[in-house]
């Protein structure tokens, strides 16, 4: 018992002894090499130290000059939270004074608060302890100070934000049925009646955001053709692995392709069609997408996608098909469709309401 009483105050000793040469030393890679000597103590060695000396650690490495120090003070926090979420209750002041920083921190505190919501989503819906609550709560905090960066005036951040989004879109959805991709974490995980993680919540915050992704394609004015590419790619990634979503995006995909912002130049217009040919034909041969083929097909022979390709995956005749353009942003839309949308909307509810009648 003495042993171990030492061996932990040894370590303990060694880690304030980092933490004052951090103070003192003017060396970026000396501080650098204190810090990660500090990781290697307290989240490999002796997790058991984290706690008393978390507030410590940031406190003395979140005002460093060397924005390498405080990269990997993000690092730390990351590796020390995915070790334990309890942590989580010291980190929020840290980051909320972080996500202020230059854009290569800002950029690596978004990935951290992007991994540790999906980690805090998966243990909270295996287990619904005081702990994970306390977690969770922490991790709706943090996702809300990132998601105020979507407008940030630097590119770099703002394609990490909707990168944070993308992965959102997916937790907050469910899988295809069927679906055998048992790492790929989403509502499906959530038992009934979780006391804290809230299913329709969560899944018209989901929604929400996956607006967000489209109507920034569609209706950004000024949107790069960096964060185009960024945007159409996410798009792509929700509609294969959640094709609830496929009739909006293959809508989004395809109005872009027709209809490219006017201040983007030719050669960038160009790039981005290319990109998006490949993108359609492989939504196009996903069973999904089978219900609009009808409207689909013809576009893909107008962007000049190859016959054969075409030949090969198309299912028109086979079911029912709808109308695309339906699908998107309202303002978009002419006064007609507008109209045609609503009487849709209408026949749809009835539909529902005549199975609920049937099945009573």
């Amino acid at each position: 018992m003495s042993g171990n009483y030492d061996e932990h105050q040894h370590d303990n000793d060694k880690v304030v002894g980092y933490i004052e040469q951090i103070q003192s030393s003017a060396n970026t890679a000396e501080r650098l090499d204190c810090l990660k000597k500090i990781q290697e103590i307290v989240v490999e060695k002796n997790p058991a130290l984290l706690d008393s000396l978390f507030h410590e650690i940031t406190s003395n490495t979140q005002h460093d000059t060397s924005s390498q120090v405080r990269e990997q003070l993000v690092a730390l926090i990351k590796a020390a939270c995915l070790k334990d979420i309890g942590l989580l209750h010291h980190v929020v002041p840290t980051f909320q004074f972080l996500l202020r920083d230059s854009e290569k921190v800002v950029k690596k505190v978004i990935l951290t608060i992007s991994a540790l919501v999906a980690h805090t989503f998966k243990a909270s819906a295996i287990s619904d302890s005081e702990k994970n609550k306390e977690a969770w709560s922490l991790c709706v905090q943090l996702k809300s100070e990132a998601l105020e960066l979507r407008q940030s005036e630097n590119h770099g951040i703002r394609m990490r934000i909707f990168q944070f989004i993308e992965m959102l879109v997916l937790l907050f959805s469910y899988r295809s049925l069927g679906s055998t991709e048992h790492d790929d974490v989403s509502l499906d995980t959530i038992p009934p009646h979780h006391p804290f993680l809230n299913v329709l919540q969560l899944r018209q915050e989901g929604r929400i955001l996956f607006s967000t992704i489209v109507r920034t394609l569609l209706l950004e004015e000024d949107l790069t053709a960096m964060l185009a590419s960024i945007l159409t790619k996410s798009l792509k990634s929700i509609a294969e692995k959640r094709p609830t979503f496929m009739g909006q995006v293959l809508a989004a995909l395809v109005h872009y392709f027709n209809n490219p912002p006017i201040h983007l130049k030719e050669w960038n217009v160009k790039s981005i069609r290319r990109t998006l040919r490949p993108h359609l034909v492989k939504l196009a041969s996903h069973e999904a997408s089978a219900v609009y083929h009808e409207d689909l097909i013809p576009r893909l022979e107008a962007m000049e996608v190859n016959q054969r390709e075409i030949n090969e995956l198309d299912r028109r005749g086979e079911v029912v098909g709808k109308k695309l353009m339906l699908l998107l942003p309202d303002e978009l839309l002419s006064d007609d469709d507008k109209k045609e949308k609503q009487r849709e909307l209408k026949l749809q509810l009835l539909q529902k309401q005549l199975q609920q009648q049937q099945q009573l």
